[in-house]
């Protein structure tokens, strides 16, 4: 029998999928001289992205097509989450949908692979509270002395040097903050996270292994292993 990785559809119920039909404004790109492109983008859009990135990440392709439906589950109840708690405004859904269209952004250093961006990270571990969120992207205001962008701006030939992937991790949050330049990525609490995540994934080692190495940065994945999983 020949497995492939076939999607199939997320489970969410009508108002979840009316949801995540919902379009945001985020960057899709830059040109040469660095002019930024936006586009209108719904996250039912942008599954693909995940499913890319599991395809790099997850070796066998019978894991991977147990769980890629389960990744579009997690990100229905992720958006779900802040939609029941009154938090999913324009900002938030901004944010979010920055977030799953950067979430396989990676290059090469010296020493491998390296992720410029994913899913879901943890904060600072400078933070006091960094044992206590997730955060949805990258983490950061726009009013924050050290964002990128504006340490960039003010260094232009620096930022000829920055590899084009990361350089999209930068414009993407950049401007997913300009709405609110006080508020940084969407968070979520540690004892709210686990349950997030499809019981799918919670009761089978192989698929949370998978989900782990998928949608969590190294700090994350450190956070879930203390703090969540089994």
């Amino acid at each position: 029998m020949v497995i492939t990785d076939k999607i199939q559809q997320p489970e969410c119920n009508q108002n979840c999928v009316a949801t995540i039909k919902q379009t945001a404004t985020i960057v899709t790109g830059f040109d040469e001289g660095l002019r930024v492109h936006k586009g209108d983008q719904a996250i039912i859009k942008l599954f693909n992205v995940l499913h890319k990135r599991a395809r790099r990440l997850v070796a066998d392709k019978a894991t991977r097509r147990r769980l890629n439906p389960l990744l579009r589950k997690f990100v229905c109840n992720l958006v779900m989450y802040f939609k029941d708690a009154g938090e999913l405004d324009d900002f938030t859904l901004t944010n979010i949908t920055t977030a799953l269209s950067l979430a396989d952004s990676h290059g090469e250093a010296m020493h491998g692979t390296i992720d410029y961006s994913t899913l879901i990270r943890r904060p600072n571990p400078a933070h006091p509270d960094s044992d206590n969120y997730f955060v949805v992207g990258r983490e950061g205001r726009l009013d924050d002395p050290g964002c990128p962008i504006k340490q960039l701006e003010a260094r232009p030939t620096e930022m000829l040097q920055i590899p084009q992937e990361q350089l999209g991790v930068f414009f993407g949050f950049y401007h997913a903050r300009q709405q609110d330049p006080e508020r940084g990525a969407p968070k979520i609490p540690v004892e709210d996270f686990g349950d997030l995540v499809p019981r799918e994934i919670r009761t089978d080692p192989v698929l949370e292994e998978a989900f782990t190495d998928v949608c969590l940065s190294d700090g994350a994945w450190e956070l879930y292993q203390r703090k969540i999983a089994a």
